[in-house]
């Protein structure tokens, strides 16, 4: 790929990292200093906004049948979400950055919240402001130019990840967040997927993809690269979110999306899940997949 660039660790800025994973042809890397990993070189910003826009590229029939499939996946993560969301703030202003298509805004609207959403897909928000009728803005969140001290609540589902310049991304919205407002986030936890990624090297059949991934050039893999360009700890992104402003952080266990497909990898996805629940539980030991954290102001 001709247009990319190298980066700098996104958590201390330090220049020095080491290659820990290659596939695909792109690296993730680990920072010498912070020990945060990303992936580097990553494409351009406009060739990244390309990527997001050809994957959201379809009809609005074919968009249908793809937003029927991830609600009734969602269902159980998104409930989940509002249900702790209700039992903080019952009603306000909430922003769901990254909000895709809007399925989670269309719930929030639903249950007498003030739904906003940004996402960086054009046809994902003009889905959502054709469809569901949301109050959506196409593009990032500091174009947006929100107030601060604006918002109630912010969620930020499986979002990090992708974005270039992520501490950035969460003093944003720590700036328009209110004093004593929520901001709820998910990500992937590396940690596990590290292991994931070797396990499946040994055991190719035990990978969630086959081939490519759905509707692109890219080969399948268990990081999600290219798409994916940032890999977060609960550690480091404990101290990203200290660095962008937020004190009160909490990790917490979400309800995760109906399993789907191959049995015996969903058999290992409960197991795991459930493995999870109970180390946390009892030990107050954090090691799902999904890094989930409720942050107050």
């Amino acid at each position: 790929m001709a247009d990319i660039k190298n980066r700098v660790c996104p958590l201390c800025n330090c220049e020095n990292h080491k290659i820990i994973y290659r596939d695909c042809g792109f690296n993730i890397v680990k920072c010498n200093n912070c020990k945060y990993m990303y992936m580097s070189p990553i494409p351009l910003t406009a060739a990244l906004q390309e990527i997001y826009n050809e994957k959201y590229q379809s009809s609005e029939k074919d968009i249908d049948k793809v937003v029927k499939g991830f609600a009734e996946g969602k269902h159980l993560f998104f409930d989940d979400r509002l249900k702790l969301i209700k039992k903080h703030i019952k009603a306000g202003k909430l922003l769901d950055v990254g909000c895709n298509y809007g399925i989670f805004l269309k719930l929030a609207k639903e249950n007498n919240y003030d739904a906003y959403g940004v996402d960086i897909s054009y046809p994902a928000t003009e889905y959502a402001k054709k469809k569901f009728k949301l109050n959506v803005i196409q593009g990032t969140l500091k174009r947006a130019n929100f107030p601060s001290d604006y918002f109630d609540i912010i969620s930020m589902f499986d979002v990090i990840e992708h974005i270039e310049d992520p501490l950035s991304e969460l003093a944003e919205i720590n700036r328009v967040l209110k004093k004593d407002g929520l901001f709820f986030m998910t990500t992937p936890n590396t940690a596990v997927y590290l292991i994931k990624a070797r396990v499946v090297k040994i055991f190719p059949f035990l990978a969630y993809y086959k081939g490519n991934f759905p509707g692109t050039p890219f080969k399948a893999n268990e990081f999600g690269l290219p798409y994916h360009i940032n890999y977060a700890t609960p550690k480091t992104l404990e101290r990203m979110l200290l660095n962008a402003g937020f004190k009160n952080i909490e990790f917490d266990l979400c309800k995760k999306e109906k399993y789907y497909g191959r049995h015996f990898r969903n058999f290992l996805r409960i197991s795991y899940t459930l493995l999870a629940w109970l180390f946390f539980k009892l030990f107050r030991i954090y090691i799902p997949a999904e890094i989930s954290v409720c942050v107050k102001k």
